[in-house]
């Protein structure tokens, strides 16, 4: 602490580690991620497009202010990034996935934009029946999800 604090006494030197200290606590960063990747079914198929978000459950005691995303790849796999880190910090967790397909809407245009269209549930941290707990030694399968139409 002498280089933050080099001509502090014994006093100035407790009260320098102190806001030291404070401003580590009041850090927009997130805490220690770990690694989160699954895969999100609908029924027995992959889900081919999405985003999954995990939305910290204040209720279970998770305060955090970070909401990891992970983008659906083809096979229906996602790695959750947390700002633009990947992996996310421990705690329980309302899981949601959109579609970017609307419940009655429009499908999406493009060549691999194929329409998939999942109970509207899934898209509201509310409302959402996926709950899940990320830890820092989770069994392989923890983070999959089973969706339905």
């Amino acid at each position: 602490m002498a280089s933050l604090c080099p001509r502090a006494g014994p006093f100035g030197a407790l009260v320098c580690i102190g806001f030291s200290l404070i401003l580590l606590g009041c850090s927009d960063r997130p805490r220690q991620l770990v690694p989160v990747k699954g895969r999100v079914l609908v029924g027995d198929r992959p889900l081919r497009q999405g985003i999954v978000t995990f939305y910290p459950d204040v209720e279970k005691g998770n305060t955090g202010k970070f909401a990891p995303k992970g983008i659906i790849q083809e096979d229906g796999s996602y790695v959750l990034q947390t700002m633009g880190k990947e992996g996310a910090p421990v705690g329980w967790y309302r899981v949601t996935i959109t579609t970017g397909v609307p419940p009655s809407g429009a499908a999406p245009s493009g060549p691999s934009a194929v329409p998939v269209r999942i109970n509207p549930r899934y898209n509201d941290p509310a409302k959402t029946p996926l709950v899940v707990e990320v830890v820092s030694t989770a069994q392989p399968d923890a983070y999959d999800f089973k969706v339905t139409p």
